[in-house]
């Protein structure tokens, strides 16, 4: 069943959601960024990366003006002092962008802090970065991986989602974040914190969602969004029961480290 962008907003405030840039209109899209949006959009050499760009910042910028009832070029942001992006106009509203391949995410939240990444499923990562963000067990997993390449980007893209919400980025140091480099609902943890990981394939590339709620993440696929037809149409995706994980941590934990 398909929901406009209005019943979303209306009935969640903990949610995600994802996009293919390739069905969508970029150049429709660049008249929602700001100025400084759309000198940054012009600096990217490769269509796709530019595309990708735009359609996460329209995203942003068309939810967030939803969510704060401010028309989106009103809309001021500012960054933590390391990287994170803050919503001047409501600085209770936690949210993060990712793009990559031929996808957008947007992750939204008025409970907790959130980080979103997605990253292609085959991109391959040079033993310098699987040395920096693997510990020794880590490592020995993508070995015996059936696809070594996707658990890889499975870890990479969980231990991305922690750090961000956390707002610190990589400095916080790869190795310190427990997760579980699979797919699905698991726990993670760094920085004496308890994440909710939530880690999808969708299409060529892997997403992954860390929040610090308790409850899991509602995540949208966005199906259609046109200024020339109705509003946005969105997908529920569905999520499996995770209750079964609050009392889990310590066995995860184990199992992680």
């Amino acid at each position: 069943m398909t929901i406009t962008a209005g019943d979303l907003v209306a009935r969640a405030n903990h949610w995600v959601v994802i996009a293919s840039v390739s069905s969508l209109d970029s150049e429709e899209k660049f008249l929602l960024l700001s100025a400084d949006e759309r000198q940054r959009a012009g600096s990217f050499k490769s269509k796709k990366d530019r595309e990708c760009f735009i359609i996460a910042h329209a995203l942003k910028r068309y939810f967030l003006s939803r969510l704060t009832s401010v028309d989106s070029n009103a809309l001021c942001f500012s960054y933590s002092g390391k990287g994170k992006p803050v919503c001047d106009n409501e600085k209770t509203l936690d949210f993060n962008i990712s793009h990559s391949a031929d996808w957008v995410v947007l992750g939204v939240s008025s409970v907790a802090a959130i980080g979103v990444d997605v990253e292609r499923a085959d991109r391959a990562i040079g033993k310098k970065a699987i040395a920096f963000a693997l510990t020794d067990k880590q490592v020995l997993t993508l070995t015996a991986a059936v696809d070594p390449v996707e658990r890889m980007m499975l870890y990479w893209t969980q231990k991305e989602a922690v750090s961000k919400a956390l707002g610190v980025g990589i400095s916080v140091g790869f190795k310190s974040i427990q997760c579980s480099g699979e797919s699905g609902i698991s726990l993670a943890e760094c920085q004496k914190q308890q994440f909710l990981m939530q880690s999808y394939r969708t299409g060529d590339a892997v997403v992954s969602i860390a929040t610090l709620a308790k409850t899991s993440v509602e995540v949208y696929q966005l199906l259609s969004w046109s200024s020339k037809a109705d509003a946005p149409q969105f997908i529920k995706t569905t999520n499996k029961n995770v209750a079964r994980l609050q009392n889990a941590h310590a066995l995860l934990l184990e199992k992680l480290c």
